[in-house]
């Protein structure tokens, strides 16, 4: 496997890494600001779905089921690396067909 390739890989999932932890980090933000009002912040996740939902004080707002970018980005991570991977085998198993020069 090229170094260049392998540097690639590392910089996409950095990112991707990046990004994740950035979504993360909003969804905590708004745990935290409704544990600060006094409401209870609850998720539920479906397949590449969730929605939230903040209850307390004798009321209880419930969100739209919205895109999970946390799956997303997971999945995505996991593609690219396979996709990385089949290519590494394939460059080696192409090496190793080959004759020796």
């Amino acid at each position: 496997m090229k170094v260049s390739t392998i540097v690639e890989a590392i910089v996409i999932n950095g990112i991707l890494l990046w990004v994740l932890q950035w979504v993360e980090g909003e969804q905590a933000a708004r745990a935290s600001y409704a544990a600060q009002e006094g409401l209870t912040f609850t998720t539920y996740r479906s397949l590449f779905t969730y929605a939230t939902v903040l209850s307390g004080r004798n009321l209880q707002l419930i969100s739209p089921y919205t895109l999970d970018w946390v799956q997303i980005l997971g999945v995505s991570l996991v593609l690219i690396d396979l996709y990385y991977v089949y290519g590494a085998i394939r460059r080696i198993r192409e090496s190793a067909k080959s004759p020796a020069s």
